[in-house]
């Protein structure tokens, strides 16, 4: 099983991987903003982790600043190559 999202040309993003023999078939929900598929995407990715053939995060939308609701904050910190600081340590 493979989650992905197109922010910009899902016709071109399905195509890529039709021509790369991804998958069988396919399925697509629309979301009216960037935001809500990222949110979306996010929730099947964890839902889903175990059978996924992409092991990568879903990248938040270009030009934003999201987050996963669904990643600890350790974790979020992490993927974004920045380690949270326990507050008694900057003391």
């Amino acid at each position: 099983m493979y989650i992905g999202r197109s922010d910009t040309d899902l016709r071109r993003r399905i195509l890529q991987h039709a021509a790369a023999r991804r998958a069988e078939y396919f399925t697509y929900d629309v979301h009216h903003t960037a935001q809500h598929a990222f949110e979306v995407e996010s929730s099947m990715y964890h839902s889903e982790q175990e059978s996924l053939t992409n092991c990568i995060h879903p990248a938040a939308p270009k030009a934003t600043r999201a987050q996963c609701p669904f990643c600890p904050p350790q974790v979020h910190a992490t993927r974004t190559q920045r380690l949270l600081v326990p507050a008694a340590w900057s003391q």
